[in-house]
């Protein structure tokens, strides 16, 4: 499929509409976007109009006839989701709509190859572990199929581990959780081999679309380690990235804030004195993607007394993640190389800081 970038405001999704044949193929289809704290989509679809409003509190769909004419609104609490084809009232939204027995459906196809999608808009990056797909039945769920991520809806990466051949679909709500989370914004499931229905036509139909957020992810954890004890709030439970047998290993956590604030600071609690990183530095970022060193943040030959150790930044950085990268591990008693953590803490700032007057001389 080929995307353009364009400058408007509004993301253009051209698609098959409705009154074709139930077997015909999907076309191509063409994004244009901005981001945006509101994303406005609309589809273009063979004369009529399907267009929603993002925010990130939750997703107006607004349905229009060929001539323009509101003909309902629909809210969702879920994000917004959009597709390669759709059949009529078997509508996109109904993926978010909290009922799995409304369904949306792709075109229909003779054959089972595709391909069809259906992709999420979650408004913003966020660190995902997965995602849940709750099929029409067993009937109509792809054979040949990949989940793929995106920051832009223009440039897919196929997520690690997650593209799937003759799948069995039993039914029940089928859950797919990705070895290592990712940071994105968008997350697709591309069938390029469709499921048949009772009629013998090929379709991908789904009751729900739902996506596994996360506060935190790491480069990597160690099988029962997982990242997600770093905010359990239990110190004693621990997180461990992956053994190594060389101590300049890099190994990283990330955490995110919830949204874009002022941080002033981070606070860690070590496993113990052991396997606590030697090189290090903090950093923070606004999208998860491009991260900045924070000033006052590199640390080499680090040692670690095994209490709380707490990191405040000289200025607060304005950032929604934080990112701990080590580059020197540290040794456990076993004599490999770790990064191991009990529990990992921001310093928010919600407010701005107060301008300050300089004592003693008049402002130059």
């Amino acid at each position: 499929m080929k995307f353009r970038y364009g400058t408007l405001i509004l993301l253009l999704i051209l698609l098959a509409y409705f009154n074709e044949p139930a077997l015909a193929t999907a076309e191509s289809t063409t994004v244009e976007s901005l981001n945006n704290l509101k994303t406005y989509y609309q589809y273009d679809v063979g004369g009529a109009k399907l267009s929603y409003t993002l925010t990130p509190y939750n997703t107006v769909y607004c349905v229009y006839d060929a001539n323009g004419n509101m003909l309902r609104t629909v809210q969702s609490a879920k994000p917004a989701l959009f597709t390669s084809s759709a059949l009529t009232s078997w509508d996109v939204y109904k993926l978010g709509d909290g009922n799995s027995g409304s369904i949306w459906s792709s075109h229909g196809h003779p054959v089972d190859q595709g391909p069809e999608w259906v992709a999420v808009d979650l408004g913003d990056v966020h660190f995902i572990g997965g995602i849940s797909l709750t099929p029409r039945s067993t009937l109509s769920f792809p054979k040949d199929f990949r989940l793929q991520s995106s920051t832009d809806a223009v440039n897919w990466t196929d997520i690690p581990g997650q593209t799937y051949t003759s799948y069995s679909n039993n039914g029940n709500i089928q859950n797919f959780t990705f070895n290592n989370s990712i940071a994105a914004r968008y997350v697709r499931v591309l069938a390029t081999k469709l499921g048949k229905d009772d009629a013998g036509n090929y379709y991908f139909q789904l009751g729900e679309f739902d996506v596994h957020l996360i506060k935190i992810t790491a480069s990597s954890s160690l099988q029962g380690w997982p990242v997600s004890r770093l905010i359990d709030g239990n110190n004693s439970s621990i997180w461990s990235s992956n053994a190594s047998d060389n101590e300049a290993s890099i190994e990283w956590i990330a955490a995110d804030a919830g949204d874009t604030t002022f941080i002033s600071g981070i606070s860690l609690t070590p496993r113990s004195t052991l396997s606590f990183p030697k090189d290090f530095k903090l950093q923070y970022s606004l999208d998860a993607v491009n991260w900045t060193d924070i000033p006052g943040q590199i640390y080499t030959n680090y040692a670690n007394n095994g209490n709380v150790q707490t990191f405040s930044f000289d200025s607060s950085v304005i950032g929604r993640y934080v990112r701990i990268y080590a580059t020197k591990l540290g040794k456990d008693d076993g004599g490999r190389y770790y990064f191991q953590l009990g529990n990992l803490h921001c310093i928010i700032r919600r407010s701005l800081p107060h301008p300050v007057c300089p004592d003693g001389q008049w402002p130059g």
